[in-house]
Parts: structure tokens; sequence; C-alpha cells
């Protein structure tokens, strides 16, 4: 299950890699007829962006703890043609709250791509994709 708000740079990026925002997302989906509901409107063509690090939460929660959050996946960027990696594939993880920095990348696609999950099942809470950290001094 994905949820975000609807104004956010994760909820157009997801929009437009749906095509043109035609996703429907839990209780985002709706139609003409549903007056409580709203559907999601076609996006404009997204300008390049640069990201430069990447959270992201997933897991399942039992009452006290997280467990079991997305074993193997990897985070790729579309260049105008084909997908390509923005950092090695991610293997065995067991932390919950993911997270990570990697050399700058421009574009307007991003695909989370999960392979493995512990006993076929987890949640995704969070997604968040940075921009590049500069300035900092260590």
């Amino acid at each position: 299950m994905l949820s975000f708000r609807r104004d956010t740079f994760v909820h157009r990026l997801f929009a437009q890699l749906a095509g043109q925002a035609d996703l429907r997302f839990g209780g985002l989906q709706g139609s003409d007829s549903d007056s409580n509901r709203h559907p999601l409107k076609p996006l404009p063509d997204p300008q390049p962006v640069e990201v430069g690090a990447a959270r992201i939460i997933s897991g399942r929660f039992n009452g006290s703890r997280v467990f079991d959050p997305l074993g193997d996946f990897a985070i790729e960027e579309h260049d105008g043609k084909i997908w390509r990696p923005i950092l090695p594939a991610i293997k065995n993880n067991e932390n919950p709250v993911w997270s990570t920095t990697f050399p700058p990348v421009k574009t307007k696609h991003i695909r989370l791509v999960i392979t493995a999950t512990p006993h076929d099942l987890s949640r995704v809470w969070e997604i968040e994709f940075d921009q590049p950290l500069t300035g900092i001094k260590k």
C-alpha cells in the first residue's frame, strides 16, 4: 500500500511513472459518480530533477516493533531510452528504515523494483528521494 499527499514530489513522480497519472492509489481512486473521491488528473511532462539520496520505510508492525522490511530491491532511473540502476541492487536488507546517498542523478523518472520480501509479504510505508547533499563538512 502506498499513501502520500497528492501535492508531494513523490506523488507526482509515481503518477508520472504510471503513465500520466492513470493509476489508482487506494482511497485516491474515484469516479464521476463518487463525489467523495477525486480521480487523479493527468500531469504535464515533468521537468528533470536532481536526486542524490533515498529513504525507504517498509515492513510490518506487530504492535511493538517493525519487522520484515523489503529484502531485495533496486532503484532505477530512466534515461529517456532504458532503465538504469542508480546504485547497486540491495540484497538481504534487514533495516526497516533504509537510506543511502549516491552520486547525483538528473531524471524525470525513478522506479523501485522489489525482487524479494520475507515470506513474500511486506509493506512500503514511505519512499523519499531527496536532492543531493552539498556543503556538508565531515
